[in-house]
């Protein structure tokens, strides 16, 4: 019998409280991206705990700083992993988070050399960060069954060997092209 993850369930109150510890540890020692990532985790695990991750306008600035400074030096990578991070921790602030023509610009150009790389290994993570942060241009990535094979030809050499990373190009595939979740074989003994 299948027994699907229940956070209600199977994380206890000791685990959140310790949860909520970190991530408090995290966001005082002043780094906004480990903050983010660690955030977005706990809301994707338990969205209705969201509201408990300490979420306010002054840790929103210094969100909006880190992000604007990022665009300043064209980090656009750092930028779009830690904007959709923001993004998925905040939903109702989303608007403030500098996502605007020229960023899809930069991005797209981005994704493009990245298409034409020997190995689309490189592209699953930017890519899932632009089908997070704009839904409704998904389409436009451009992700033909050709990409979608090399990179499920990537997550199958880490299938058995390298759970972080296999987890985490899971998470890709899984974002990047729902409707063939089935294929990855995630419920079997991977």
């Amino acid at each position: 019998m299948e027994r699907r993850f229940d956070p209600e369930r199977d994380i206890t109150h000791q685990d959140w409280i310790r949860i909520l510890r970190d991530l408090k540890q995290r966001r005082y020692r002043g780094n906004v991206p480990d903050f983010l990532s660690t955030a977005m985790s706990i809301t994707v695990l338990a969205p209705q705990r969201r509201r408990e991750l300490g979420v306010d306008d002054e840790l929103w600035e210094e969100v909006r700083d880190e992000l604007k400074g990022e665009r300043l030096s064209q980090s656009w990578s750092a930028f779009s992993e830690n904007a959709m991070y923001a993004a998925t921790v905040a939903p109702e602030r989303r608007e403030e988070l500098y996502l605007d023509v020229e960023y899809w610009h930069q991005i797209r150009a981005e994704l493009e050399i990245l298409r034409h790389e020997p190995n689309v290994k490189f592209l699953a993570r930017p890519a899932m960060h632009i089908a997070t942060l704009f839904p409704d241009l998904r389409s436009e990535l451009d992700l033909d069954d050709a990409a979608y094979q090399g990179m499920m030809a990537e997550l199958e050499t880490k299938r058995g060997s390298n759970w972080p990373y296999f987890a985490e190009y899971a998470m890709y595939l899984t974002v990047l092209f729902p409707h063939r979740r089935g294929e990855l074989h995630l419920d079997d003994a991977a």
